[in-house]
This record gives C-alpha cells, sequence and structure tokens, in this order.
C-alpha cells in the first residue's frame, strides 16, 4: 500500500499525516525504529529537507522521539496523538 502525494497540498503535512496513520493503525510499534529521513524521502519520492521537516513536526506534535546514534521511535502516548490526526487525513492510498 502506498499514498498518493497530491501536489497541490502541502506536502510534508500529507507525508506526517501518512506517517501518523501508519503509527495510529499499528505498523510502527513502540519497539520499531521508524524510517529514517533518507527512507522517508526515497518512499515518499521528496527532497531530504522535506523528510526532515516532517520528522521535526512529528516530534514537536508528541508522536515520536529522536535518539541521536540510535533512530527515530514512537513516543510515550504517540500512539494515541496520532489516533487525533494531528495532521489531518492522510493521503489517498493505492496499491502497487
Amino acid at each position: 500500500m502506498t499514498y498518493d502525494i497530491d501536489r497541490t497540498h502541502l506536502v510534508w503535512q500529507q507525508v506526517a499525516a501518512a506517517v501518523a496513520h501508519r503509527i495510529a493503525l499499528g505498523r510502527y510499534t513502540s519497539a520499531d525504529r521508524l524510517p529514517s529521513v533518507a527512507e522517508l524521502a526515497a518512499e515518499f519520492g521528496i527532497a531530504t529537507s522535506t523528510a526532515d521537516k516532517v520528522m521535526a513536526r512529528l516530534k514537536e506534535a508528541g508522536l515520536i522521539r529522536r535518539v541521536k546514534g540510535l533512530g527515530t521511535f514512537i513516543a510515550d502516548g504517540g500512539v494515541s496523538l496520532a489516533k487525533e490526526q494531528p495532521f489531518g487525513p492522510p493521503p489517498r492510498q493505492t496499491r502497487r
């Protein structure tokens, strides 16, 4: 399942919504390392600066925590925050 990014809206917000949606659905667990900025950029076809903004906004919203040298993980309470859709609904999903 992938997401169709609508280039007429803020890309970072759509990607943040998609990642939050995955967290809310349990696709990532608290033990999982989330995708890196480079991995996120490659997956969604966005610039690494945009992917970094996504991760920064998710951290500001309390969904994730970044641990230097270890990676990015779901923050305590991040799942329930993700279910509130802080970035709006995720982009439309497609099967590829």
